[in-house]
Formats: structure tokens, C-alpha cells, sequence
């Protein structure tokens, strides 16, 4: 009977081999046997020869051994584009799908089945398939299969060891970048002949950053060979030297001949292992394995690396690991092409998910294509049983198609094109072929009237940059409206004199040289708001009248106020804080070291025995919380300015103190809104629920920044869409009864005191449009800045 030519290949780029089951010995005979390895160079290349129309790709022993790509020492041959790293090709950095293949064929070629191992790698695994199926079309290799690693470490086990059914094995995979934990389930299925066991694969791998990788093993060892020195065209031979390679894994390292770059040679004395210690690891990722049955160890290291990473596994899980040999993957491979070739199951996988967005009564709702209870026989073509449901309105020629696969961060939406208009509306269907270890899944739409069916693109796909979840909601209505920031806007009309005093420039230039500078006349310029303008905006800016000259004194002054602020701290100076009220008054223009001050004064609120220069009463927290709020302009301070708020109970904020500064963040900021959370926003809810409820029957005296609060805890949105939306939020119900009754005490008690109307002539309007924003439909953006016209 005529034996078939099986082959298994393990082509990662660290040390590749394949392992086949037929020889052919001198004269031509064929002999078959259990096994043949053939091995690859060590963190080898593929290289070009010909020129033009000839080139050829070459791999295996014979690139391991060719001079090309190693330097100028070998005069053109050695040209650097000659060789192509093999772990470039993997991973895509150079895109050659036939010098990828001439690594396999490298190594064997002619087998009718063939096994690839694929690694469960951190980039878009779909993709690396695709890469790993074009090389391997286009070296013609037959009849290829590409298994995981894990998969076929466990094989190779099952051949050597018995193992039951429904028992869990665990396998720590050696990886380029880090470790791999998979964990397998191995199952009985009926066999072509008999019942035979397979594992079964049920999510993708845990990806463990390790300081012994390949990458970093490899490293070190070409660091230790060019003794600290920086690569250059000097030591660049030392660089490539096999005793890297075989440093980085383990191998005796005996004394190289190297060819320096001009054409000298150069003898590397052998080399010691590497030094190595055991590293820790993460527990926590290792406990996901303590439930295994047995757990297995590949790597491609030997020697003292070897036993050094797997001590450093079995510290990291706490029990003994069985450590598989070199070849094992490679074996592995060899076994799942005898089970194809026999037609028995090699592995049970399952599909990432793969979901769509569908209507049901205008509500949308996520439709999974691909469940998460499908597992497959490898091998096996899987289609949707239960296609999604779509619909394109008639007059309209394209159709919008959201998706999201399980291991892609974002959603994306595909635009599929129909061609000519369709009068009527017309229902589509949507569904995935895929097969396991195959790929990127064919996302099909089949429009039913027209009986045409049409393939979605996910590579051309728009990326949505949204929770799925929150694009869901989003498409139900439209997206409720969130206020924009509040600018405090700036004038050179600020700048200039009044009746109340001179004007910013004539300060500046009496002060600038003054040995005691006047402090609070210059921060009371800087605070007051001729026609709601500022001397400098909110953002820090000037107007762009103002001089060089005088900006260059407004500069002078900062620096000396922050010199005082500076003695002051180190208790060099005991003045008042009008220096610090002139640096908050410049918003976000004042230095950042001064946001740093005040936070660090917050932060020591509550230690035992208080005392600090800025706090002089208890009115002087005022300008500490809402100066800090002024002036902070960057997000890593406004958190710790809201953590500082956050950290005392409610109950004992200040209006003008806790609350102000908290509604300057949400109001003037578009980072801080991003930092609340659910229960941050309840704490917000219940202090506005006090505020508005205090507001009732009083002077209104307390009410400046309770609807800044308000309106800034609504540009929480921006996270969280439909937070505070009537008929979405009870929280938003409350609070628009609330303002209510806040209308309506001021409309009331207007009609008998002239102060309670000049405030309800101010704020009626914008307390209104407060009340749309609650329903998610406001329609002025600029609410924000409304408010601040009419303080």
C-alpha cells in the first residue's frame, strides 16, 4: 500500500524545524518511519539570490549557512536587503508572502498533509493567519492546516501519555514578547475509523509580559557580546553572531569565526551561559490555571535558560510543570497531519464573536452572529444558523452596517453599496462564514429581493471609537445635547481705566520695579469684569492688543509673586495672600507650580494640627479650592483637585468653597466631566438637591454657582450619553422638579421684592433651558456662557 508524506512545521523564527514522517535515502528509495526532523538556523533568515526576474527566495540550513545579508565584509552578497529576518515575515514588519514560504520549503517540502503551528500572538491574529495561508499558497505546499501551539503541544503529549477524557490540561507557551497561558478540555469524538480524543480550545490565550521573552533573551546576549558598546559598523559582525543566538537560548556556545564589515575576520572566544535570575511573575494570571488537571511547558530554550523560565513558572502557578521537549510543537504538527490525512478531528475551536446591531421596535440591540456556546471541529466551515435581520428603506442605495469582533478594540460601520435605488424597502440578511485557525471570517449580506448577495469589508470599515454598548444607545435617539465649556472671555476693555481705578498698564508700570509691589490692586484688576470680560480669559489668554511690552511686565510680576508665594512657604515671609489671589486671577495662565501649591495644601486640610501660610481664616479657603479650579489646566491636577472634593462628605461642602470649585472643573474643562463616576455623580445629585432646596425662600445670595454645577455635571455625557436624561435617569426627574420649584419661588416671591425679581429677570431663562438640557434636548450650547452673562 502506498504511504502518504505527512509533514508538521514549527517556523517561529526562534529556532524552526519541522518534523515528517518519509526519508529518501541514496539510490531513491523512500523509507517511512514515526518521525524525521530537520532544524532551521536560530533566530534565522530567509535570503535572495538572482537578480530581477530570477530572484529566489531561500531558507532553511542553506540560508543558515549562505553569507548573504551578512555584511559588506562579503562584498555585494552581503548587502543587507539580501536577508530577511523570519520573525519579520511573521509579524508582518517586511510583507513578502514567498519569502515567508521559502522559510518552510526551507526546511522540507513534497509532504501531501501539512500541519503549521500558529503562536496566539497579541497583534490581529486573523491577519497573521492570512499571512501564514499566502505563504503557504504560495510555496504550493499542500493540503495545510494551521493549528495553535497549545494544540499541538498537547498532541504531542497524548501520543507519549495517557490522558482522559474531560480532563483539563494546561500549557505555558514560551513566547517572542512574553508567556501564553491556554488552557484545553480534551474531548472524545467519533473518529473516521474509531473515537479518538482532541482537545478543545475555548477562549483565546492570557498574554504574561516576561523579562525572559525570546526578545529580551536575545537581546542581552548580543549586549553581552558587544560588551556595552553601542551597535556600530565596527562590531555590527558581533551583533550577528550565532553565539547570540544560541546565548539567548541556551546552547554551548563554542569560539565563531566573524567577518568584520571590511572584509577582516575576527575570532569570538566562546562564550559562557547567561547569567540569569529567576524573575517573578504575576500570580493572579497564573491562578486561571490552578484548576488543570496537568499543565505542560514548550519553549525552544534548552540548558540553564531553560530550567531558569520554567522555575520561574512553576514559582509563579505554585506546583510542578511537565516541561516538553524542543520538538514537541514540531511533533505535534506531525500528529494533526496523520489525524487529517486519516479523518479524525484534530482539535475542537471556537469562533471569536462577531456581532451586528439589529431594530426591534426603534429600539437597537446587539445580534450575535457568532455564539458564544459554537465550538467546531477544526477544519469545518461554520455559517450563521440564524442570519441577522436587517432592512434598507426604499430610495436608498447603500446601507450602514455596524460590527464588532471579540478581539478588536472598537466597533466599526461598513457602508455596502447595492447599486441602483430600490423603490420598496427591502429586508437583507447578514451572516459569517468562517473556519477556525483559518483567517478573517467572510462577513456575507444577502439582499433577498434581488437575490445578490454582497461581501462586507472590515479592513475598509469606518473605526468607531466608541463602547459598544454606548454606540448602541446612541443610535436608539438622537444623542441628548451636552452644554459646551464655559470660556471666560478676555477684552483689552478690562485692560483699561475706569472710574473704579486706573487702567492694567499703569499698574503693571508702577509695580513692576516697585520694591513692595501692590498686590491687591493689581488682583482686583485682574478679577473685575468690566462688561463680562476679563483682563486675561479663562484659558490664559490676552487680548491680542496688549503689548509686548506689558505682557513682558505682567511676566516680571508673576515671577516675583511666585518668588513670595516661595518664601512664604519656607517661612522666610509672613504677608497676606494677595500675591496668590494676582496668580489665580490669571486663570490658566498662572504656572503650573502654583495649581501645585494650593493642591498640596488641600491635600494637608485634615492633618492633626493644621497650619499653613494660605489659610489664615476659614474665608481663605475660598480662594485656595476656587483658585485651584481658576488655574489648573492640565487633567493629571484636576483629578487630584476632584479627589480632594470628593474625599470630605458632602454634607460639609461650602458653597463657596467645595462647590464652586467643582462646578469651575465641570463647567470650564472637558477632561474633568471624564473623570466622575456613577457614584460620584450621585454624590453631585445629592449636593444639588441641597442647594436648590436651600435656594427656596432665601435671598438667592448662595445660588451663584449652583447652577454651574448643574450644567457642568450634565457635560458628564460626554462619558456617559444618556446620564441625567429624563425618562433615562430618575436622577434627571428629580432634579428638573427641583428647578421647578425653584422657577416658581422666584416667579412667585418677584411680584413683592424687587432684589428676588432682578434675579428672576437674570435667571428664568436659563433655569428653562436648564430644564431642556434634563430632557437631553437643549438647544443652546452656549448655555454655560448665558449663565455667566447673568451673574
Amino acid at each position: 500500500m502506498r504511504r502518504i508524506r505527512l509533514c508538521g512545521y514549527d517556523v517561529n523564527g526562534v529556532r524552526d524545524m519541522s518534523a515528517r514522517n518519509w526519508m529518501i535515502l541514496p539510490g531513491d528509495e523512500e523509507v517511512f518511519d514515526s518521525s524525521f526532523l530537520s532544524h532551521g538556523d536560530r533566530f534565522g533568515g530567509v535570503v535572495r539570490v538572482g537578480a530581477e526576474a530570477g530572484v529566489n527566495w531561500i531558507g532553511g540550513r542553506q540560508a543558515a549557512l549562505a553569507p548573504h545579508g551578512r555584511g559588506n565584509g562579503w562584498g555585494k552578497v552581503g548587502a543587507e536587503g539580501l536577508r530577511v529576518p523570519i520573525l519579520d515575515l511573521l509579524h508582518g514588519r517586511t510583507d513578502d508572502a514567498i519569502a515567508l514560504g521559502s522559510a518552510f520549503t526551507g526546511l522540507v517540502s513534497g509532504a501531501r498533509f501539512n500541519a503549521v503551528a500558529i503562536d496566539e500572538i497579541a497583534e490581529d491574529v486573523e491577519i497573521y493567519q492570512e499571512r501564514l495561508l499566502a505563504a503557504l499558497s504560495a510555496e504550493r505546499i499542500s493540503n495545510p492546516m494551521l493549528v495553535w501551539r497549545s494544540v499541538l503541544a498537547v498532541l504531542h503529549h497524548m501520543r507519549n501519555t495517557q490522558v482522559r477524557e474531560r480532563s483539563v490540561i494546561g500549557v505555558v507557551s514560551h513566547g517572542f514578547d512574553g508567556l501564553r497561558l491556554q488552557k484545553l478540555r480534551i474531548l472524545k469524538q467519533a473518529g473516521n475509523a474509531k473515537e479518538v480524543l482532541a482537545p478543545e480550545r475555548r477562549r483565546t490565550a492570557i498574554h504574561v509580559p516576561f523579562t525572559l521573552s525570546y526578545r529580551q533573551l536575545v537581546s542581552s546576549a548580543r549586549e553581552r557580546l558587544l560588551g556595552g558598546e553601542a551597535l556600530s559598523a565596527r562590531n555590527a559582525h558581533m551583533a550577528q553572531a550565532r553565539s547570540a543566538a544560541n546565548l539567548a537560548l541556551g546552547e554551548t556556545c563554542e569560539a565563531e569565526v566573524l567577518r568584520k564589515s571590511n572584509g577582516d575576520w575576527d575570532v569570538l572566544r566562546a562564550q559562557a551561559p547567561l547569567d540569569l535570575e529567576i524573575p517573578k511573575l504575576p500570580h493572579k494570571e497564573f491562578d486561571w490555571l490552578s484548576d488543570c488537571d496537568e499543565i505542560l511547558f514548550e519553549s525552544l530554550t534548552t540548558g540553564d535558560v531553560r530550567r531558569t523560565v520554567l522555575s520561574a513558572c512553576e514559582h509563579a502557578i505554585g506546583r510542578k510543570i511537565t516541561a516538553l521537549p524542543q520538538e514537541a510543537v514540531a511533533l505535534g504538527a506531525l500528529e494533526a497531519a496523520k489525524r487529517v490525512s486519516e479523518g479524525d478531528p484534530v482539535f475542537f475551536d471556537f469562533l471569536p464573536k462577531i456581532s451586528t446591531i439589529v431594530y426591534a421596535d426603534g429600539e437597537a440591540a446587539s445580534y450575535d452572529l457568532i455564539e458564544d456556546s459554537e465550538t467546531l471541529v477544526a477544519g469545518q466551515l461554520y455559517r450563521s444558523p440564524k442570519p441577522a435581520r436587517l432592512g434598507l428603506p426604499g430610495g436608498q442605495s447603500e446601507i450602514s452596517i455596524y460590527l464588532r469582533k471579540e478581539a478588536q478594540t472598537w466597533p466599526r460601520k461598513a457602508t455596502v453599496s447595492i447599486g441602483a435605488s430600490l423603490k420598496d424597502d427591502t429586508p437583507v440578511s447578514l451572516y459569517v462564514e468562517q473556519k477556525p485557525a483559518a483567517g478573517r471570517a467572510r462577513i456575507v449580506m444577502h439582499a433577498d429581493t434581488i437575490s445578490h448577495q454582497f461581501v462586507v469589508d472590515w479592513d475598509l470599515a469606518e473605526e468607531i471609537k466608541m463602547d459598544w454598548d454606548a454606540l448602541i444607545a446612541s443610535l436608539e435617539v438622537q444623542k441628548p445635547s451636552i452644554p459646551n465649556k464655559l470660556v471666560l472671555p478676555c477684552s483689552s476693555l478690562a485692560w483699561d481705566e475706569s472710574n473704579r481705578g486706573p487702567s492694567l498698564y499703569e499698574l503693571l508700570e508702577q509695580n513692576v520695579d516697585r520694591h513692595r509691589v501692590d498686590w491687591a490692586s493689581l488682583a482686583v484688576k485682574l478679577a473685575s469684569r468690566p462688561n463680562q470680560t476679563y483682563c486675561i480669559s479663562s484659558e490664559g489668554a490676552l487680548p491680542t492688543e496688549v503689548s509686548d511690552e506689558a505682557e513682558m511686565q505682567l511676566n516680571r510680576l508673576t515671577e516675583r509673586a511666585i518668588a513670595e508665594t516661595r518664601e512664604r512657604l519656607s517661612g522666610r515671609r509672613d504677608d497676606d495672600n494677595e500675591a496668590l489671589k494676582f496668580l489665580t486671577w490669571q486663570f490658566k495662565r498662572a504656572p503650573d507650580e502654583v495649581a501645585d501649591y494650593l493642591l498640596e495644601c488641600i491635600s494637608a486640610r485634615d492633618l492633626r494640627m493644621f497650619k499653613h501660610p494660605f489659610v489664615m481664616n476659614h474665608m481663605s479657603w475660598v480662594l485656595v479650592y476656587y483658585g485651584a479650579g481658576r488655574i489648573i489646566s492640565d487633567p493629571d491636577r484636576e483629578r487630584k483637585l476632584m479627589d480632594a472634593i470628593y474625599s470630605r462628605p458632602w454634607q460639609e461642602w461650602n458653597w463657596r468653597v467645595e462647590v464652586a470649585a467643582l462646578a469651575v472643573l465641570l463647567s470650564r474643562s472637558d477632561s474633568a466631566p471624564l473623570f466622575l463616576t456613577p457614584e460620584r455623580v450621585e454624590i453631585a445629585f445629592l449636593r444639588l438637591r441641597h442647594e436648590l432646596k436651600e435656594a427656596i425662600g432665601s435671598a438667592y445670595t448662595k445660588f451663584s454657582y449652583t447652577p454651574f454645577l448643574l450644567v457642568g455635571l450634565l457635560r458628564y455625557r460626554m462619558k456617559e450619553p444618556w446620564a441625567l436624561v429624563l425618562g433615562r435617569d430618575q436622577k434627571a426627574a428629580v432634579l428638573a422638579e427641583d428647578v421647578k420649584a425653584v422657577l416658581k419661588d422666584l416667579e412667585r416671591r418677584a411680584r413683592r421684592n424687587e432684589k428676588i425679581k432682578r434675579t428672576y429677570e437674570k435667571r428664568a431663562s436659563q433655569l428653562s433651558q436648564v430644564l431642556e438640557e434634563l430632557e437631553g434636548s437643549g438647544t443652546n450650547p452656549d448655555l454655560l456662557l448665558d449663565l455667566f452673562h447673568s451673574t
